[in-house]
């Protein structure tokens, strides 16, 4: 009852099963998707005065990157616009937002100029255009 299980700094919730043998689920966001990291890999799991557990026996698990928003949706030949991005499977906490690499149509956000608030929730501030865009707001 005084062990902490995480699976990428995640806790797990509804955790039931014994030291050895323990099945526990991930928070999810209020669209339905999982609250990690996209990638595919199998989880890193930690327990909290054991150790870290071999995972070799988990099955890798997909989390998708996915975007559904970014507002507002323009980009400015000078920059400076603050926008956010709403989707799933940001980095889970500032230190892993790092790890990001995010161009608004072919222009580099510099990562300090990206703010994260959480798996869901990104704002950034668009930078100058140093390549042209056609209007449309390409976000890799």
């Amino acid at each position: 009852s005084d062990l902490n299980i995480t699976i990428h700094g995640v806790p797990c919730v509804n955790l039931t099963g014994t030291i050895s043998n323990f099945t526990c689920s991930v928070p999810t966001n209020a669209d339905g998707s999982a609250a990690l990291p996209a990638g595919t890999e199998a989880p890193r799991i930690f327990i909290d005065k054991v150790g870290y557990a071999d995972s070799a026996a988990v099955t890798p698990e997909t989390i998708p990157l996915v975007v559904t928003s970014f507002k507002p949706a323009q980009a400015g030949i000078l920059g400076g616009i603050e926008a956010t991005i709403l989707g799933s499977g940001f980095p889970i906490s500032s230190a892993s937002a790092g790890s990001l690499y995010i161009s608004i149509c072919g222009n580099l956000v510099p990562m300090a100029n990206v703010t994260y608030i959480s798996n869901q929730k990104l704002k950034v501030i668009i930078p100058a255009e140093t390549v042209r865009c056609n209007g449309s707001n390409n976000i890799v």
